[in-house]
């Protein structure tokens, strides 16, 4: 069972995850994070020889893997990604740790992938306001089980990131050109709630945990009992 976690910076996906694990792990529920997965060099029934306990080949043959049955994404998010090298790896982590869970997991186990293919789609598309390759994109997406969104708003968001930013003005500054202005986050939580709206009506179960109006700890105990009934539904 993969569950992503989507949210704009400052949404509190870090705190809430925290919380979540916590909660899960105390309540008997393993959870395993999607991108140390990718690295785990077991054998599996489609891990050859030379990979096994060499975790930088596993990594690249699980994205190999992921690249051959999803050309069309692979290829999409490439020429997304051609002028961002850090962009381009970190989709290609998300990938590798995707095509980990369908390698290595079984179907109750509980794996979290944190900013996984909603989040790096949103990315390669939101700041040229490209809302028909996002759309493209989004339907190339492989599913997931569940999509967890933290949610504050995007004017929630935004200011979070100025407060973590402190006052001094060149950390602001580079928080800014980091991050983007009000108007971007606007435009790149349309875009990401757009994407949930496909995600969904492709039969993945989207919660929406409101980080403006609930503590992380509460929200976590939201989170949990809704794994703990998709785990049901499984069997």
């Amino acid at each position: 069972m993969l569950i992503e976690l989507v949210g704009l910076p400052g949404s509190g996906k870090t705190t809430f995850s925290k919380q979540f694990y916590k909660q899960m792990r105390a309540a008997g529920t393993p959870v395993q994070d999607a991108q140390t997965l990718a690295l785990d060099a077991r054998a599996g029934k489609q891990t050859p020889r030379f990979v096994r306990a060499r975790p930088e080949r596993a990594l690249l043959h699980r994205y190999i893997r992921f690249q051959r049955q999803n050309k069309e994404l692979d290829a999409l998010a490439t020429a997304q990604f051609d002028d961002a090298p850090v962009k381009h790896l970190l989709f290609t982590m998300v990938a590798a740790g995707y095509q980990a869970v369908q390698d290595l997991a079984a179907a109750r186990d509980v794996v979290v992938i944190d900013e996984g293919f909603v989040t790096h789609g949103v990315a390669a598309f939101y700041e040229k306001g490209d809302r028909d390759g996002m759309a493209r994109y989004a339907a190339l997406m492989p599913k997931v089980e569940m999509v967890m969104h933290l949610d504050p708003g995007a004017t929630l968001a935004f200011e979070r990131t100025q407060q973590r930013a402190g006052p001094d003005p060149e950390r602001r500054a580079f928080v800014t050109q980091k991050h983007g202005e009000l108007a971007l986050f606007e435009r790149r939580d349309q875009m990401m709630r757009d994407t949930l709206e496909s995600y969904a009506a492709r039969g993945v179960t989207v919660v929406r945990l409101d980080t403006a109006a609930k503590e992380p700890k509460a929200l976590a105990a939201e989170a949990r009992a809704a794994v703990d009934a998709l785990l049901e539904g499984l069997g």
